[in-house]
């Protein structure tokens, strides 16, 4: 895996440097790891702002911008984008760029204008995000939809006429979609070589601008889909540079969890067309993220692979839950705190918080500025990170890419219930009581509070599952021994791949190898894999000497999703329920694995 990794950087080093890194004086350009302006270094903390979606967030632009300014951060990230229905109410122009492909609202355009002059006013420089891979205010979803990939009144969250966002077969067939990509372009046309209504200034010539982001959150959860987005960064990135010789570009990537996704993710953020490489980080999301020394390494690691690459990182959203004062048992600000240092201190170009917006709808990471008090003790962190980024420091130096600092696998111990309810040489095995399971992540779905989809156990990334078992009466009589087991690969909680992502699984008894079978692509639903040894030698030696036993399940990098699991003894005397199915029936916090990702 390492000798892999290492020589996917090894190619992506080899690419000339961005044409980013060409930008005239007055504009942000690259120099190496780091950002520069006028020839001095430019680090910043920064704030990723709500004016551009809706009345009361226009409305509210110059308070907002205020706000951010007296917080001391120097760059803005906003998102300049909207596609909605053709023909559709009217509110809906207040959200939008475009209501149908040929739709354009000037107004959209005109309000862009003014946060450029606003933010202009305030030293604050701006980061354009062009699209969004999901479906708020449209996103690819609706651009699918203009390209015939998507029924166009397909429902999402049934709240607003918002389509679904699209799942990793759609999202592959998104990224390879012509229709779909003359579309965009379409857009990018408009925005990237708009002139300001309001200036007479060009967007290229403007260098209130930083970057251009092609997209927020754009990733891929399939084989198919990973290599289509690598060309369709790629390509657009190449389209924003032909219109715009002088911002930078950067690709809009969510970042990575497993190794699998730090991989796509230097392949997508070390293109040649990219000037920079960028990340989301809401670490606290990560059930490995379990204290300040796991949130540094988390930081590192990233920081590692970024300097790999020879390009500077920057963490596009940065997000701590404002609705809980603690975060894994530290103060919400003292988490921050942590993350905002050791970025700092490892050389981050660029980290924007999100969100400043105007109170209104409760939102769980919003600063809301305009209410008294909300999140005092965040917004005064800001401030005093705000000024620690301005000044320049050395770098902590780290270990190369291949040495990762957080590269953990999440271990999960079960019940401890050792299961022996036969029925008829057949055993059941319930797939959430697992004595032991360990992957890159790993967890338990339940399908409750009308959740789609069946109970299943999944391990994200490489990794094994053990369950624990007691034979029956009387094993030496059976006449073969069959495992069944309904499984497929594991997907990040999206389901859909494509033929290319099948994997492997191999099937261990007591340590003995069973012999590896395809694992089929996540559907959420799985397909039957079965095991079977029928030669009387062999069955001899695996039933012979102690009744208890131990199945394990092992995965390559494509994970497992477990729906069933059976094992059978044809002609095996027939056992009584002894009740230590019941042991360990209580499970604890560790062996209640959180939900699927």
């Amino acid at each position: 895996m390492r000798a892999r990794f290492a020589a996917l950087l090894l190619s992506l080093l080899a690419s000339p440097p961005p044409v980013g890194a060409q930008a005239p004086e007055g504009f942000v350009r690259v120099e190496g790891e780091r950002f520069v302006l006028d020839g001095a270094p430019f680090a910043f903390l920064g704030a990723n702002v709500a004016v551009m979606h809706g009345p009361r967030h226009r409305d509210a632009l110059e308070a907002t911008l205020d706000a951010v300014a007296a917080d001391g951060h120097r760059v803005i990230r906003v998102w300049a984008l909207g596609e909605g229905p053709a023909g559709g109410e009217a509110w809906r122009r207040d959200f939008a760029f475009r209501l149908g492909p040929e739709g354009w609202v000037e107004a959209s355009f005109r309000h862009l204008d003014r946060v450029l002059v606003a933010a202009r006013e305030r030293g604050l420089r701006v980061v354009l995000v062009l699209s969004n891979r999901w479906a708020d205010h449209g996103g690819f979803s609706r651009y699918a939809a203009w390209g015939g990939l998507l029924d166009p009144d397909a429902s999402g969250d049934g709240s607003d006429g918002r389509l679904p966002d699209l799942r990793p077969a759609e999202l592959a067939a998104f990224f390879r979609c012509a229709p779909c990509d003359e579309a965009f372009a379409a857009h990018l046309r408009r925005v990237v070589g708009r002139t300001n209504a309001l200036t007479g200034v060009a967007y290229r010539d403007d260098p209130t601008l930083l970057a251009w982001e092609l997209a927020n959150e754009v990733a891929a959860h399939s084989e198919a889909g990973e290599e289509a987005l690598v060309a369709w960064v790629r390509r657009h990135a190449r389209a924003v540079r032909a219109l715009d010789p002088h911002h930078l570009i950067s690709a809009g990537h969510i970042g990575w969890r497993l190794r699998r996704g730090r991989a796509v993710w230097a392949r997508v953020v070390g293109l040649e067309e990219i000037d920079y490489a960028d990340s989301h980080a809401y670490p606290h999301r990560d059930p490995r993220v379990r204290s300040l020394a796991d949130l540094r390494a988390w930081v590192d690691t990233r920081v590692q692979v970024a300097r790999a690459l020879g390009k500077p990182l920057v963490f596009g959203e940065v997000g701590v839950p404002l609705d809980a004062r603690r975060v894994r048992g530290r103060a919400r600000a003292g988490w921050l705190r942590a993350f905002l240092a050791r970025g700092r201190r490892d050389g981050v170009a660029g980290a924007l918080v999100w969100i400043y917006r105007a109170a209104g709808r409760p939102s769980r990471y919003a600063i809301h500025f305009d209410r008294p008090g909300h999140a005092r003790d965040v917004r005064a962190l800001l401030r005093r990170e705000a000024r620690a980024w301005r000044r320049p420091r050395p770098r902590r130096p780290l270990p190369p890419a291949d040495a990762p600092r957080f590269d953990p696998r999440q271990l999960r111990r079960g019940t401890g219930a050792l299961q022996d309810r036969w029925a008829r040489g057949v055993l059941a095995l319930p797939v959430e009581r697992f004595h032991r399971a360990e992957f890159e992540l790993v967890g338990v779905y339940r399908p409750e509070d009308g959740r789609p989809g069946a109970l299943h156990l999944w391990g994200a990334g490489e990794g094994a599952v053990d369950y624990r078992l007691r034979l029956p009466a009387g094993p030496e009589a059976a006449e073969r021994l069959v495992i069944e087991a309904r499984l497929s690969t594991e997907l990040p909680g999206l389901g859909g791949g494509g033929p290319g992502d099948a994997g492997e699984v191999v099937l261990h008894w007591d340590g003995a190898s069973l012999g590896a079978r395809p694992s089929p692509p996540d559907d959420g639903r799985g397909s039957v894999v079965r095991w079977e040894v029928d030669d009387p030698a062999r069955l001899r030696r695996l039933l012979a000497g102690r009744p208890v036993r131990r199945l394990r399940l092992e995965a390559d990098a494509r994970g497992l999703a477990l729906y069933a699991l059976e094992v059978r003894l044809p002609g095996a005397t027939a056992a009584t329920v002894s009740g230590h199915g019941q042991e360990g029936a209580g499970q604890g916090e560790a062996g209640e694995p959180e939900g699927a990702p």
